[in-house]
């Protein structure tokens, strides 16, 4: 279960977010073959309805909504067990992690050259709220006087580590570096906050 975590960590924490912070559309754009950019990509982006669909899924309310469900829905330890079992639905399972990490980092993060959507200090309750959500998940795993995912009792532990003890770290992975992501996070847009107050008070003294 800890590998799982940390593995899920990364879909949800590290790479989406890394991905974002390059700015890809730009480049990824310009990477396509010209047949394909202006015959199918271009057109397709400047579609009404395509645009639509795209403002509503990276809205903030919908990316957080879209965030949190995706994180309790596949932690419901029946639901959990079924994805680990199942290989449609674990493949389902990892493209939501994904897709739905990619809509709530493109609020916090505005990949160039896209529009803000969400004004910075709402930003920072918006990664609070994640940030509370997810110790809560993670505190229910850790401190669990049962085992929640016996799924892990029927597989080799080759390491040694009991179930009990795996489903505690699994929960600590999530708990302790989880929190330190967004805490990251809060801690860049509160430095973009404050460059730009700075950047404001120089304005008004300068006149």
């Amino acid at each position: 279960f800890l590998m799982h975590m940390i593995q899920h960590m990364l879909l949800m924490m590290v790479g989406p977010s890394l991905i974002l912070l390059g700015a890809p559309v730009v480049p990824v754009l310009r990477g396509l073959p010209d047949v394909v950019r202006y015959n199918f990509a271009i057109p397709l982006l400047q579609m009404r309805r395509v645009r639509k669909v795209l403002f509503f899924v990276v809205s903030p309310l919908i990316a957080w909504l879209f965030f949190v469900f995706t994180l309790w829905i596949w932690h419901i330890p029946s639901v959990y067990s079924n994805a680990t079992q199942n290989e449609p639905l674990h493949l389902l399972q990892h493209f939501m992690f994904i897709s739905a990490a990619g809509f709530f980092w493109w609020t916090v993060i505005d990949p160039v050259p896209l529009r803000p959507r969400l004004a910075y200090g709402l930003r920072l309750l918006y990664l609070f709220l994640a940030t509370i959500q997810s110790i809560v998940l993670a505190g229910i795993i850790t401190l669990s006087p049962d085992v929640l995912y016996t799924y892990y009792e029927t597989v080799p532990r080759t390491w040694g580590i009991s179930v009990a003890d795996d489903q505690t770290i699994a929960g600590l992975i999530l708990w302790i570096p989880g929190a330190m992501m967004y805490f990251t996070a809060l801690a860049g847009i509160f430095l973009v906050l404050l460059k730009k107050d700075d950047a404001r008070m120089r304005r008004l003294e300068g006149r």
